[in-house]
Order: C-alpha cells, then sequence, then structure tokens
C-alpha cells in the first residue's frame, strides 16, 4: 500500500505545482532560506559529557538502528510544515493553520555521563606500565616538554582507512559524539584505529599521553605522585586543532595534563545509503540553492538539527523519510504544493567566538530537489550579535533518483512527443462514465449503455463491480486495445525510475473517447438507472538500454581542437594572456590556457562566441566545460562566468557562476534561463576574480569541451 501512495504523490506533485513563474517572488519571502538560523542557533547548548577517572576504559555505545527509530519518529511528530521562503505556503496540512505549526525547538543540554560511585579520597588507581620510561619525577612544563612523548607522536603514522587531523599537540579533544576512551599500552595508532572500527558511531580518535595521580587526589592526598598513561578516546564526529581544548584541569591539588595528542577521522564518514545516490563532497562549504525547483515549487523545506550523539548521515535520510511519510498522509487541503523531500545536505557545525570553538552538532537541510555543488557556496556565517561565527566540516548532499520533481519542460516535452508512449507505459485506462437503462417487460428487450471516456490529471487505482440481478444476458462490447504495442522511450527519460516516469505520464496520457454496448436481456429486469464512475492504471515499468544522443554543440571549436581560438574572441581587462595549451589538456590535443600574473591579487579575462541561432528569451539552456586550476596554493580559486552577448555589454542578471578551486579536470555542469524580455547573440566564458593563488608562481587555469545547448 505504502508504494501505491508514493506514486500518488509524486503524480500529485507534478499536477500540482504552483503556475507563479519563477521570477514571481513575493517582495516578503526570504531570499536566502537555507541560511543558517541564527535566532535558533543562539539558544543551542553545546553538547557536554563526562569521563571517568581513574579507570582503565569507558564505553559509550551507540545503537545506529535505535538513533534511526527516534529521528524518524521525531520528524513525524515535529513535521516540517510551511516553506521557509514564504511561511505562508503549506508543506502539508499542519501548515495550513499558522497557530498550530510547530517550530523546531532548540535541544536541551545533556550530559553524557554515567551512573557512577564516586571515588573516595586517596584511593588507589589501576597501575599500568610506563611502557616508554617517560620521566615522572618533573613537573607539568616538564612533561609536557618531553622529547621522547613527542619524538613518539611526530614518528606515528595514520593508519590505513584513516588520514591525519594535527600531530603532537599539548591538548586532547573535546569535541561531539564522545564515544569512551581505552587505556592502551603502546602508542600504536593502528591498536586504536581496529578498535574505532568495530565500534558502532566511531568516527575519528585521538591517541595522546596523560599525566594522571597516582591515587584519587583528596584530603590527605591533595597532590599524589603521578603516573603517566597513554589513552585512545573515540568520536562519533571530524576531528581538528580547533577541538584540542583539553589541555588538562585540577583535580584537588594535582594538575593533570596532556601531551604527544595525535588525531585520526576515518575515510569512510558519508557512508552510501540504500536507495540514495551517492552523495557530492562539499567539505566546508554548504548550499545556497535557488528558490524554487524546476517544478516551480519552492525548494528549501527546513532543518533539523541532531545535538547529541555520533554524526550520522543515515539519522537524515530517516528524517527525510519520515517528512515524507506526513507529506503524503496529510496533504494539503487544497491540493497545492504537496512537496517530498528529494534531497538532504548534511555537516558538522561549529560555533566559534573569541573564548574557543564549539561543536554544536550535526545539521540537516531538506530540499525538493537535487542541486550540484555549483550552488555549495557558503563557507561561513557571521552573527554579530553575539560576536560568533560558524563553520562547516564533514558537508555533503544526498539526494534520491525517484523523488525528483518532474520538471515543467519535461511535461510539456512529454504532452508534444510522448503521449503515445506514456498511454502505453502505463497501460492508461481513462475514466468511465457507464449508464445502464433497463424496462420491465417479459420480452426480449435491449438495453444501450453509452460510454464517455474523459481527461484525467492524477494516477490513482480503484475497483468498481456493478452487478445486476437478472437472467443470463450477453454482453458485446467493441474491441479496443488499451495498452499499445512497444513505443520507444523519448530521450529526456531514458535514465528516469520507473515510478517518476509513471508519475509524469499520467499527466499526459488523456484523452476523449465514446464507445457503445448493447445488452440483450432474455427475462424481465427491474426497472434501474445506475451511474458509475472509475478510473484505472496498470502500471507496467519496463526497463529501456537506449541512451538519449545529446543536442548538438551550439560552440564551434568546444574543444579548441583547431590549435587556435577561431571562432573565439578573447578579452581581459587586467591584461592577462590567454591562448592554447598543446601541453595541457582534458580531451583531445589542445585546450584554452589563461595565464595567471604574479604579484596581483585579482584577474580576469574571458573568451566569448557568438551563435548563429543566438540565445531565445525565456529559453532553457545546459552547459557543461572541464576545468583545471593549476596553483601551487590549494586555497587559489577562479569564478566562471556563464553570460548572455548583448551586444552592449553582457547578461548580468540571473548570471551562472561556477567557483573553481585549484584542483586537477574536473567536469562542471548546470542550467540557466534566459530572461523573458531578450534575446543574447551569444556567450561569454569569464575567468574572473582569481584570487588566494601563489603569486610567486601564479599558475594558469585551463578549460576544455566547453558545450551549451537548448534544453528540449
Amino acid at each position: 500500500m505504502r508504494s501505491l501512495l508514493v506514486l500518488q504523490s509524486l503524480a500529485i506533485v507534478a499536477a500540482s505545482q504552483s503556475t507563479i513563474a519563477p521570477t514571481d517572488v513575493p517582495a516578503d519571502a526570504n531570499r536566502t532560506p537555507d541560511a543558517l538560523p541564527l535566532d535558533f542557533l543562539r539558544g543551542v547548548p553545546a553538547p557536554t559529557y563526562s569521563t571517568i577517572e581513574g579507570a582503565l576504559s569507558q564505553d559509550i555505545p551507540y545503537a545506529s538502528a535505535t538513533a534511526i527509530a527516534v529521528a524518524s519518529a521525531e520528524q513525524a511528530a515535529t513535521p516540517l510544515s510551511v516553506f521557509p521562503a514564504v511561511t505562508t505556503v503549506p508543506i502539508n496540512a499542519a501548515g495550513e493553520d499558522i497557530s498550530a505549526a510547530t517550530p523546531t525547538n532548540a535541544p536541551e543540554r545533556r550530559d553524557v555521563e554515567q551512573n557512577l560511585e564516586k571515588r573516595t579520597a586517596c584511593e588507589v588507581y589501576p597501575t599500568v606500565s610506563n611502557f616508554y620510561s617517560i620521566q615522572t619525577s618533573g613537573g607539568v612544563a616538564s612533561f609536557k616538554a618531553d622529547p621522547t612523548i613527542s619524538s613518539i607522536a611526530s614518528q606515528a603514522t595514520a593508519p590505513a582507512g584513516y588520514f591525519e587531523n594535527f600531530k603532537n599537540l599539548p591538548a586532547a579533544n573535546s569535541a561531539y559524539g564522545y564515544l569512551g576512551y581505552t587505556v592502551v599500552e603502546e602508542y600504536d595508532t593502528a591498536a586504536c584505529a581496529v578498535k574505532c572500527t568495530e565500534k558502532e558511531g566511531c568516527l575519528a580518535f585521538n591517541i595522546f599521553f596523560e599525566r594522571d595521580p597516582s591515587v584519587e587526589p583528596g584530603t590527605g592526598c591533595e597532590n599524589p605522585d603521578p603516573l603517566v598513561v597513554i589513552k585512545c578516546s573515540f568520536w562519533g564526529s571530524a576531528l581538528d586543532k580547533t577541538t584540542a581544548t583539553n589541555d588538562g584541569q585540577w583535580r584537588a591539588g594535582f594538575q593533570v595534563a596532556i601531551a604527544g595528542s595525535n588525531a585520526y577521522t576515518s575515510d569512510a564518514i558519508a557512508k552510501p545509503i540504500s536507495g540514495w545516490d551517492e552523495p557530492l563532497k562539499l567539505n566546508n562549504a554548504i548550499l545556497n540553492a535557488p528558490l524554487r525547483d524546476c517544478a516551480n515549487t519552492w525548494t528549501y523545506m527546513g532543518y533539523k538539527l541532531f545535538n547529541e550523539g555520533p554524526y550520522d548521515v543515515a539519522l537524515c535520510a530517516a528524517a527525510c523519510d519520515a517528512q515524507n511519510e506526513y507529506n503524503i498522509a496529510h496533504p494539503p487541503t487544497n491540493g497545492d504544493n504537496l512537496a517530498l523531500c528529494a534531497a538532504f545536505g548534511t555537516y558538522q557545525l561549529t560555533q566559534n567566538t573569541k573564548s574557543g570553538s564549539k561543536v554544536l552538532g550535526q545539521m540537516c537541510t531538506m530540499y525538493t530537489s537535487a542541486w550540484d555543488a555549483q550552488y555549495a557556496v557558503n563557507k561561513v556565517s557571521y552573527d554579530d550579535g553575539i560576536g560568533a561565527n560558524y563553520t562547516y566540516s564533514l558537508s555533503y548532499f544526498y539526494s534520491k533518483n525517484d523523488r525528483q520533481p518532474i520538471c515543467s519542460a519535461d511535461l510539456d516535452y512529454l504532452a508534444s512527443n510522448g503521449a503515445d508512449f506514456c498511454t502505453s507505459f502505463i497501460s492508461y485506462t481513462p475514466g468511465v462514465t457507464r449508464t445502464v437503462q433497463s424496462t420491465t417487460t417479459p420480452a426480449v428487450s435491449t438495453i444501450y449503455s453509452t460510454t464517455t471516456v474523459r481527461s484525467t490529471t492524477t494516477v490513482f487505482t480503484t475497483t468498481v463491480t456493478q452487478t445486476v440481478t437478472a437472467a443470463i444476458a450477453k454482453r458485446d462490447l467493441d474491441a479496443r486495445t488499451v495498452a499499445g504495442a512497444a513505443i520507444a522511450t523519448p530521450a529526456s527519460i531514458t535514465n528516469w525510475p520507473a515510478s517518476r516516469i509513471s508519475a509524469a505520464c499520467s499527466k499526459v496520457a488523456t484523452g476523449s473517447a465514446t464507445a457503445t454496448s448493447i445488452i440483450t436481456a432474455v427475462a424481465p429486469l427491474t426497472t434501474s438507472f445506475t451511474t458509475v464512475t472509475g478510473y484505472s492504471t496498470v502500471l507496467a515499468a519496463t526497463t529501456s538500454t537506449s541512451t538519449a544522443p545529446a543536442a548538438p554543440n551550439m560552440y564551434t571549436n568546444g574543444g579548441f581542437e583547431t590549435g587556435t581560438l577561431s571562432s573565439w574572441t578573447y578579452d581581459s581587462g587586467s591584461g592577462n594572456t590567454g591562448g592554447i595549451s598543446s601541453q595541457t589538456h582534458h580531451n583531445g590535443a589542445y585546450a584554452f590556457e589563461f595565464k595567471k600574473k604574479s604579484g596581483t591579487a585579482e584577474q580576469y579575462g574571458g573568451i566569448s562566441q557568438a551563435f548563429s541561432t543566438g540565445l531565445k528569451k525565456g529559453k532553457r539552456y545546459t552547459y557543461s566545460f572541464w576545468a583545471k586550476h593549476a596553483d601551487a596554493n590549494p586555497s587559489a580559486r577562479c569564478s566562471v562566468y556563464w553570460q548572455g552577448i548583448l551586444g552592449q555589454g553582457w547578461w548580468t542578471g540571473g548570471v551562472v557562476i561556477t567557483t573553481v578551486y585549484a584542483s586537477d579536470w574536473t567536469r562542471y555542469s548546470g542550467t540557466f534561463t534566459m530572461p523573458t524580455n531578450w534575446d543574447a547573440s551569444g556567450m561569454y566564458v569569464s575567468v574572473s576574480y582569481c584570487t588566494g593563488g601563489d603569486t610567486a608562481n601564479p599558475g594558469s587555469f585551463f578549460m576544455d569541451d566547453l558545450y551549451v545547448a537548448e534544453v528540449a
């Protein structure tokens, strides 16, 4: 039954999108709805935890299955109900009553602790081996400067499956998702990695030397003799230097100290989730997505913050699924704006102030559509009211193919080119209005029934049963074939899942027809008049292996394989050289090279080309290119602008911008829609605002295989 509901909802999404033009945005709309909710975050406490002192280990268990179930239940109990961009537009029925809409509440502070009996003063701690014979007779300063500790930590290497976060610091981690610790005899990163990998929820570990008391400090033994232990602490979050804030503490008259602290994080943080596409790795950036998706629905649905437990991408997937179940079960009563969570972003959120940094938790942001990495431009947010900024790490973006919105352009294309295919694909049987009339007569009577097939808008299934109490009757119906023969899949939807094709086809496999049936009665019938209306659809999901041919490239010499800039015009307002490279290229033998200059912070230049057909107003276009940014500084970046040529300047409204950091060859792609009030004669591709590079050895920016085409 649930699969049927999902299919119905996909069809409803296609049917009920707002007719407001994408450029028609209410004056009071929130133009950046997926920006951080700063007011909410001011009330979020930093997660805290408690450690067991004087023990050989501490275990804080995490059960992923239980956490997922809790995340689902919480989302179902407090679902997102209105679109943050326009809060008067409901996501579901709960959003139609603004007073009843449930806001996201700030989490309460919770300590990770266990119920343990407090140790009595002077109670002896378990003895451990001083494997490396570290001197304990000196004070804290001597311990922190111990050359043996420094040498051991500095020579340690990252174990297989982990990468190094920092090395040989005088402080241990105080991060998010604490999972306990264990005392080990040797400084063995591989052994700690094995324990972390085996521990559910563990994503990172911290190994360090700790100066501990030999007995519980207290009355009569305020400053006991020290001993040195090696600890591995386990964490369900990423570690870095900003989280290494635990440099020890005073316990009565004894000072605990840390030295030789190394941290390592697992390579397998963003695990695959069944049914979801491979995630985009956004590193330390988060999305600033467009306001609407391709079906013209407000795309950002809202967020959920997990403030305790390990960072777990499955929690966001569970919340997204639970949100969909609620939306399907409680659609808006007017039938509009039913939205499905088709993608989510997730990241670890850190608040930074003058007093230090603290991880607030794992944020999940939900969207009605997949978006690509070009929109991941937000790397820091500021709250001047409290003197804080927020940064991001472990940022990933997941999407689900069969939940993507059905674009208006796809429906238009199917209506004009795929109606026959859709009728065949879903074995469409139109709605039926049947009138049956009979008369009481002892003789053989003939009853005529007229069937009118009317247009339908939404696929759903039902069973209609009609019973006539009478003697045996013979029924002769006109021959009619509903499910047509196999028809080629339209090129634009060859890669769609069957459920999405069905939802779209339910919008275009419509029509009107008339059929007549005759019932000959051989015995008297009771006079009756019956009208039955029904709809039926049989899903005949098929798999097509055909590949849609790419639309012709509007660029001439888009791969620069003439060995020149023929058909292109190059210019640079900052005096940079631009030309052809035969040494560095993606495909073929040549590429375009923009040579950066030394000693210049910002530089720009670009290539342009006029098209024979131009770019038409209101039309949607797809573009792609390959780029390589060669610079010794990994923070170097250039912005690539795609702009329509107006003849008197450049199109700056709705410009497409892609930021390319220092990297090897990478493909970038996207779409843009021309404004509705003018055409453009061609495209200008600008490499602009190159900053952050190595000014002594500035390197070059390369582009190859440029492509632009109108979306059918």
